[in-house]
């Protein structure tokens, strides 16, 4: 666990007791046991951590792209808005969860409604009024009508 934890200070949530019971599955799966049991455990562990962090800084640049994305302008504004990704993550998380497993699918899945329907067991037109509370329930969480500021118009 020391060796897990100076690998990397900053996973959180047990991730690096993650990363050690995730190595004593790959030793049990194993039918020889390595050479150096304590190097191979190491290079093990260290290799999942990499793996996390990497998809950690993969997922917040995907979130940072898409949050200056103009998913909440209304179709007649000609400017877009610049979020915050943490704001709007923070907002996504105080949503019910119907309404945000709908705006997660759609935006970061690019998933269709008929997709999005058939995934939740649910019509087209209740995912899509799922949908449209939401956008109206994160315009206000993030006050957007005092945020507007002109920049480039995506979708």
């Amino acid at each position: 666990m020391l060796i897990a934890r100076a690998m990397d200070p900053l996973v959180s949530d047990g991730g690096a007791d993650d990363a050690v019971q995730e190595a004593f599955i790959e030793l049990a799966k194993r039918g020889q046991p390595p050479d150096d049991p304590v190097a191979w455990m190491a290079r093990i562990i260290r290799n999942r951590l990499l793996m996390w962090r990497r998809g950690r800084q993969r997922r917040r640049e995907r979130e940072n792209d898409y949050a200056r994305m103009t998913w909440l302008v209304h179709r007649d504004d000609s400017v877009a808005i610049d979020i915050d990704p943490r704001q709007l993550t923070d907002a996504l998380r105080t949503m019910p969860d119907d309404q945000r497993q709908v705006i997660v699918m759609r935006w970061w899945g690019d998933m269709t409604f008929r997709q999005i329907a058939g995934v939740l067991g649910q019509s087209r037109s209740r995912t899509h009024r799922q949908y449209q509370h939401g956008i109206a329930h994160l315009r206000t969480l993030l006050a957007l009508e005092t945020q507007r500021e002109p920049s480039r118009c995506i979708r």
